[in-house]
Order: C-alpha cells, then structure tokens, then sequence
C-alpha cells in the first residue's frame, strides 16, 4: 500500500463511509459489544465518535460473518445470530421534517414507511451474506434466484420480476423514487408515476414487511429455531419524540426481532409507546453505555494504553501488515508519561518534588505529608499530587507559555482521547500525519516529548473550539464550557493545592431547561461524562443533583490534569469561570 492510502484510512474514520472489509479488520471489540450479541433488545448509547456506528454494523450478518474471532465463528457456523444493520439515513430523515402542511400522523405513516423500506434494502445484504455462508458455490445462483423472486413477490407485488437480489435492490430503489416523485406531485399540478403505488406494502404495521422478509429466507434457508434475529437502528438521536415512541412500542410487545438502537446519551427521547404503557430500562430493555466500558475506562491506566495501541495496529495492519508488527505507542511515543507514571514512595526533604510540594501545597497538606509513613505517603500524596505539582511549576514559568514536554508519553496520549475512537485518530493525527510531510507509518523515530506536549495542547484547543460549530447550540455550548474550564484553570494555579482534584460538576436541583440542554448535547459530544454508580454503569444520572466529569481531552488546553476529579456547584464554577474569562479578556485588551 502507498503513502496515500495510509493517509486516507486515519483521515477517513468514521464507520459510516467505510468498507465491510475496512470496518471488520479495524474492529477492536469491547465488553460492551459481546454484550449485544444476545436476544435482549438493547439501547446503546456512546457520545459522537464512540464507535456506535462500527458497532452495530458489526451486529450485521453480512460484517459479522466475516469478523476473525472464535465466539462469532461459532454463532455465524451455528446460525445462531443474524443481524441487520439499517441507518437512520439523512436524506430521508430530512425529508421529515420539511413538511409543515402534514399533520403529525401523516408524518408517522411517512416515517413508518420509508423506514419499513430502509429495513428491507439492509435485509437484502443479510439475505446475500447468508446465502455465501450457508450455501454451496453450485446451487448458490439457484437459491438466490428463487429467494431475490419470492421477496419481490413479498414486498412488491405489482413490480417487475427479478431474478437475483441485485435485481431486488434496484425494485427498491425504484420504488423509493417513485415515493419521492408521489411527493412531488401531491404538492404539484404535475401527474407523476402510474396509479397503483408500487411500494404500498410498506405502509404495513411497522417492521411487519421485514419480518415477512425472514420468514421467506427461512423458506430457502434452514435456521435453527433459537436463531437470534436482530434489528440495528443507527442514530435514533436524528428522530423525534413520535417516532421514538413508534419504535418503543415494539420494544415492549412480543416480536421476533431483537432490537439494538444507538443514539447519543440523554437522546432516547421518551420512554413512552403509542400503548398506555411505557418501557422500562431492565425489563423490557437493557441499556449498553460505550463510554463507560470498562473494559476500556478503568482506573489501571496502562488498560487506555494497551486499548489505544490496539486500535492503531489494527487500523495499520489493514493498509500496511509489514509496518503492523514495527509499531507500538512506546516506540511512537516512549515510555515515559511525565504526569501519571509511577511516583516514589517518599521525596527526600531537599528533592525537587519536596521543594514544589512545600511551595505550591496548602499547610495542612505539607504538615499531613511529613508525618506519613513512606506507604501511605505514595498512595495519599505522591500518587495524586505529583503530577499537579509539576503542572503548577510550569504554570508558574513564564507564565506558563514555556514550550514543556509533559503532555507526552502513551498513556497521556490515551487519556486525552477519552476512549473515543475518532477522538483517538484525530489526536494521532496531530501527532503523525498532519504535523509533517513524512509518514510516520515508514519512520521509525521517535516523537520529541516538547513536540508531542505541543501537538496534544493544540488539539485539546481545537476540541474546545469546534464545540462552537455544533448546529443550533454552538455559540452557547462553547462559551459554557470554558466558562467551566477558566474556573478548574483559576482554581488550580490561584488556591494552594490540596490531594483533592476538582474537575466535575454537580446539578442543582433548579436547573433550568436550557442550561440542561446545554449539559446534554457536551455529554453528546464527549465534553463531559456522567458520574455512574459501580452497580448500575449504564444507568445515566437524571437532571439534578448529578456528577458530571469534564473530558480528559479538555485539560491541556488549560494546563491541567487530565484526571478524575470532585465535583463543584455547576452555578459557582459557572459565575467564577466567567469572571475569570472576562479578566482574562481585559488582561488581553490592555496589552493591546
């Protein structure tokens, strides 16, 4: 592989747009994904970037068939789990939305419809990847012909016959327009298409034309009766309340889909069904929080590094194999991680470490350090301080614009991508691709600490700055959250430090409907995370009275520690964060 294909798969990292063959060779499964592959109805939920996407197509047959791993090969040969991957595609989630002259059950029959029609054409690539696993090469063409008829005949009655699902998915495709150019002439004078409505099956009780779909595939193919089969709706988060309810509705009754939906946290917009009777999380599903894998998020940080290293190879191995086994995050980036490695267990009274403690520390902390027994001292005070100390020292030179090397190393590198895979590429990005014009992948030398301390503050700033883009929320969101981060940044180079960390915030039990939207949609982008309790990790915290950790990714832009921390008052931290900001402001103008 060229330089340039390299360069396309690590700018090029969303699930969406990539091939089966990329999408299965780059996927690192998590605790959370073999959780999926069940018969329980699942809502995941994953801040944008998380990896949603790639997840649930690997729930698809045609993606998990072809995945290298025992467990899948074992329920793919035993035909046990079949999935179907269908998008919330925006072109037609759009069209939605733009119709003001419909009355919202019309926009239910529209909405059931299209997505009746959408299951049916991700159907399709379950029907061929069933057909090349559980068929013979010789009579493979003859299966396929008989199923790609007795589905058109299914689903539509009054089109052209087909004789291979190539022919099948075109038909759909043909009805879809002629919907579109329906549209056009119900607002028209135009007469458009014939009168009888092609795709009239899809206005069905919904998910009914995909399950006749199964029954007929049954007919060609044999599946044991505990087959699994499982429906993967990506990014519900694009729909309204109404049609969440629509859904929702299937979640409780009895049907032979297992669903699995993702949408971004706090964006399953309702609990309630079309039905008197709401679902309940536990019972008639289960959620799967992606940002609190723990397979990934645990407190061990060498398991952020092992994970980030593991997802790098992966996407390596895939354009490059004789480069795959030559990289290593250590090599990359060494092994030092200045601010988390492994702190003594006692600082001599004339160390370095000592005199920084004494000279940036509160008295009670100073005093409590020295009567420690050299244990205790390691897990109570050079555990938690060493790094905020260095920090502050820095800080203190020159005003802390001083080019430094600690932000660097692998596990600091892992850290700041916050277990989000696209954040992971990105970062390594501005590491590697995009800070020179030499591939890295053919490089074998190793990054600067200052070079790599550099590269992650630029992209911690970049990541502040694109919350400013988000559609409808930007300006507010951005201006929220460094109001947030001035605070953490005032408090920590303007108070003695202490063992405690402040990096999270608490809801008053008053918050207000727009300041919680603005909550929301930085747990959607993976600004903050909810504090989750030990036994229920996927159970998100409500409005008020909650935790809420800023993104790890946030703290070098601001000279931080990017690090688990306690929680202050959302209202304090905002009032001192935008007095600090505007000081900060005026510092500025004056130099001018």
């Amino acid at each position: 592989m060229n330089e340039t294909s390299v360069r396309n798969l690590f700018e090029v990292n969303n699930a969406r747009t990539q091939s089966i063959e990329e999408v299965v060779r780059t996927f690192v499964p998590s605790d959370s994904f073999w959780r999926l592959v069940t018969g329980k109805n699942h809502v995941v939920l994953g801040a944008r970037g998380s990896g949603k996407t790639a997840v649930l197509k690997m729930l698809s047959h045609d993606h998990f068939s072809r995945f290298d791993d025992p467990m899948a090969a074992s329920l793919v040969n035993d035909r046990k789990f079949i999935g179907t991957f269908v998008p919330m595609r925006a072109d037609w989630i759009g069209t939605l939305k733009n119709k003001p002259w419909q009355t919202p059950e019309d926009n239910l029959n529209l909405f059931r419809w299209r997505l009746n029609l959408s299951c049916c054409s991700g159907f399709i690539s379950t029907a061929e990847s069933c057909l090349r696993s559980y068929c013979a090469t010789q009579e493979r063409i003859f299966r396929e012909r008989d199923l790609a008829e007795m589905l058109r005949v299914a689903w539509v009655p009054h089109g052209r016959s087909v004789d291979n699902l190539r022919g099948l998915r075109d038909l759909l495709e043909d009805v879809e327009w002629e919907a579109q150019l329906g549209e056009l002439s119900a607002t028209t004078q135009m007469r458009c298409g014939p009168e009888q409505k092609m795709g009239s099956v899809f206005d069905l009780e919904l998910f009914s034309p995909i399950s006749r779909g199964i029954e007929v595939l049954k007919r060609v193919i044999s599946f044991p009766d505990d087959a699994v089969w499982a429906l993967a709706l990506d990014e519900l988060e694009f729909l309204d309340e109404h049609h969440h309810e629509l859904i929702n509705t299937f979640l409780r009754g009895r049907s032979a889909l297992a669903f699995k939906l993702s949408t971004m946290p706090y964006f399953h917009h309702t609990l309630r069904t079309r039905t008197s009777q709401p679902i309940t999380a536990g019972n008639d599903f289960d959620y799967v929080y992606l940002d609190n894998d723990a397979s990934i998020r645990r407190t061990d940080r060498r398991g952020w590094a092992e994970w980030a290293n593991d997802v790098l190879c992966r996407k390596i191995a895939y354009v490059r194999r004789d480069r795959a086994e030559e990289f290593s995050l250590s090599r990359l980036l060494g092994t030092d991680s200045p601010l988390l490695d492994e702190k003594p267990a006692s600082w001599e009274q004339d160390s370095s470490m000592m005199l920084l403690l004494k000279r940036y520390a509160s008295n009670a902390t100073i005093e409590r350090a020295q009567r420690l027994s050299p244990r205790a001292f390691k897990d109570q005070v050079s555990r938690k301080m060493h790094g905020m100390l260095l920090l502050r020292d820095q800080g203190e030179l020159a005003g802390g614009n001083r080019k430094h090397h600690l932000y660097s190393g692998p596990k600091l590198f892992a850290l700041c991508s916050d277990a989000n895979p696209r954040q992971l590429i990105r970062l390594f990005n501005e590491l590697t691709l995009r800070r020179t014009t030499d591939n890295v992948l053919g490089s074998r030398k190793k990054i600067n600490p200052t070079v790599q301390s550099q590269c992650i503050i630029s992209f911690s700033g970049d990541v502040l700055q694109n919350a400013a883009t988000e559609e409808g929320v930007g300006g507010e969101l951005h201006s929220f959250i460094r109001s947030l981060m001035e605070y953490f940044h005032d408090r920590f180079y303007k108070q003695p430090l202490t063992t405690d960390c402040y990096y999270a915030i608490r809801t008053p039990n008053d918050l207000s409907e727009e300041m919680w939207e603005l909550i929301k949609h930085a747990v959607g982008l993976g600004l903050m995370f909810p504090k989750t309790t030990f036994n229920q990790p996927d159970l998100l915290p409500g409005r008020t009275g909650s935790e809420f950790d800023m993104a790890f990714r946030l703290a070098p832009k601001f000279g931080l520690l990017p690090r688990k921390g306690k929680p202050v008052p959302l209202f304090a931290a905002l009032s001192k964060g935008m007095r600090a900001s505007r000081s900060a402001h005026a510092h500025q103008l004056d130099l001018l």
